[in-house]
Formats: C-alpha cells, structure tokens, sequence
C-alpha cells in the first residue's frame, strides 16, 4: 500500500488598495511642501525679484512725481502771488506819482461882487465870484466851471450838476490853468421863481472840470457855500440866515461860509 502524502492547504492572499498603499509607503518617501519651490528655474527667481523691484522703483516714481507736480504747483501759486504783488506795488508807485505830480483844482474865496436887486428894489440874487487855483504841480488843461444858486440845497443837486458837467464837457470856451496860478470869474446868481427865498439858506455850489496833462484824464472839484447876514458892526460876525426878496441889503452885509458837499476827484 502506497505511503500518503499530506498537502498543506494555503490561504489566498488578498490584494486590495490597502495593502497597495502599504506597499507604496514602504517603498517610497512622503512629499515635502517645499518641493515644488526646489522645482524653480534660477531664472524665474530672478526675474520675479525683478518685477518687485520694478514695481517698488515705479511706485516710488510715481510719489516723487507726484510731489514734485505740488511743489510745481505750490510754486505757481507763489509766484503768481508774487507777480500781483509786484503789480499792484507798481500800480499804487503810479498812482502816487500822478498824484503828486498832477494838476489839483482848489476852489476858495468866494466874493460878492455885487447884489441883483429886482424891480421892488429887494434882493433877488447876487453876482459872485470864486477864487480857482491850480495847487497841483502840472497844468490843468481844459479849465471849465458851472456854478448855481438854490435856497434848497441837497446832495442829488449836486450829483446832478456833476453829471450835466460830465457829459457837456468840452474843449471850448476852456483855460488852461497853469501850477501855482488863479483866476476868477462872476456869475449873475438869481434865485429861481419855483423856490421860496424865504425857506432855507441860499446856497451857492458849482463845479470845476478840468484835464489832467500827465494821461489826460478828466477831474472835477466841487464847492458849497452858504450865504448869510453879517452884523452891522462886525460884518465878520453872522447875525441871521440870509433871506432874498425880503429887504435891499449892501453888499457888506452879505457873508458866506464853506459848506459841506463839495469834493476833489
């Protein structure tokens, strides 16, 4: 009888993922997180290094430019500044030397020729005349004069004499008024019949216009004065408010004063 043989019965081994992945473990090394910078190009190192570079350079740039537009700007503002300063200094040096060195119309001395007595023998007016003096350093030229007479005297009668005077100003019937040198002139005053001699204080006002020689630009003086009723005995002494067509009255008796509402231009 043959001998028997016995047969070791053996276990399949069961290949799956897991025993995979034990095996791949074992045969390889774990990933670092670094590796893929080990991966880099000496390159691409550089020229990224570069680029910020760049980017920091250009940004800098930038802010310099940037400051130096406002310095730039600044700079304008302070020179424009500077520049209107420098004109308006210039304007004002002018402006002082043309009036140091202009004509300047002073108007003073107001005289009563002589009274206009009407038909009843009252005082209905009078013929008077200014002293006008060229106290500038330079001619007046074109030398014209208007004067009134009102018992009514307000300032719009003078603007509007101011303003008649302006635009019939012309060089005829003018005079050239040399510096340091007067003149007079009379004027037949009468009080007009739409005002009432009685109410208020006979003002005489008038008007000087004249040229400059330096530019030839137009001036005007204007003048108040009030006329009154001197004392008898002292006729440097006002005795009462002058009234017309009330009485005959000598030409001593007739005073005046300067009066608020002229000017100089």
């Amino acid at each position: 009888m043959p001998p028997q043989v016995e047969v070791a019965q053996i276990k399949p081994t069961t290949v799956g993922p897991q025993s995979s992945s034990a095996t791949a473990n074992k045969g390889e090394p774990s990933p670092n997180v670094y590796d893929p910078f080990f991966d880099l190009k000496i390159t691409d190192i550089f020229i990224t290094l570069f680029t910020a570079a760049l980017a920091v350079y250009t940004y800098r740039l930038w802010r310099s430019t940037e400051k130096l537009w406002e310095a730039g700007e600044k700079q304008l503002t302070v020179s424009t500044s500077s520049a209107n300063a420098v004109m308006q200094a210039n304007k004002i040096s002018v402006n002082s030397l043309i009036a140091d060195q202009r004509a300047w119309i002073d108007v003073d001395g107001l005289k009563i020729e002589q009274p206009v007595l009407n038909n009843d023998m009252l005082l209905s007016g009078v013929i008077a005349s200014v002293k006008i003096e060229n106290i500038g350093k330079t001619p007046a030229l074109n030398v014209v004069t208007k004067i009134k007479i009102t018992t009514d005297f307000i300032k719009d009668k003078m603007s509007l004499l101011v303003n008649n005077c302006t635009l019939e100003y012309g060089e005829y019937n003018s005079k050239l008024l040399p510096p340091r040198k007067y003149y007079r002139r009379k004027w037949g005053l009468i009080i007009a019949n739409s005002e009432d001699p009685l109410i208020g204080i006979p003002t005489i006002y008038g008007v000087v216009t004249y040229k400059i020689s330096i530019d030839k630009s137009v001036h005007q003086t204007g003048f108040v004065f009030q006329l009154f009723e001197c004392h008898p005995n002292r006729p440097q002494d006002f005795k009462t408010l002058l009234k017309f067509l009330h009485k005959p009255l000598p030409i001593e008796r007739i005073g005046w004063d300067a009066s608020s509402g002229g000017f100089a231009d």
